[in-house]
């Protein structure tokens, strides 16, 4: 299986280069103004706050697995750069 590019999971065919994690990371930080409000990333664990996220990246991304985010890789791997 191939790997993603920046966090090193396990990629599907369809997503090319980089998990959905690292697709919903990007998408957030650089398509979407919350990459300026997220000062302290634990914000991300909060399950409220996944709902309005998840809310944004179906209005906004072409993705539709938003079943397969994993808050805790977004977290972890927040400001690693592309």
């Amino acid at each position: 299986m191939p790997l993603c590019r920046r966090c090193n999971a396990v990629v599907d065919a369809k997503q090319r280069e980089f998990c959905v994690n690292c697709i919903a990371t990007k998408f957030f930080k650089n398509e979407t103004w919350i990459g300026f409000l997220i000062s302290d990333t634990s914000v991300l664990l909060d399950p409220p706050v996944h709902r309005l996220l998840i809310d944004l990246f179906k209005e906004g991304s072409e993705l539709s697995c938003t079943d397969a985010i994993n808050w805790q890789n977004i977290h972890d791997n927040w400001d690693k750069p592309f």
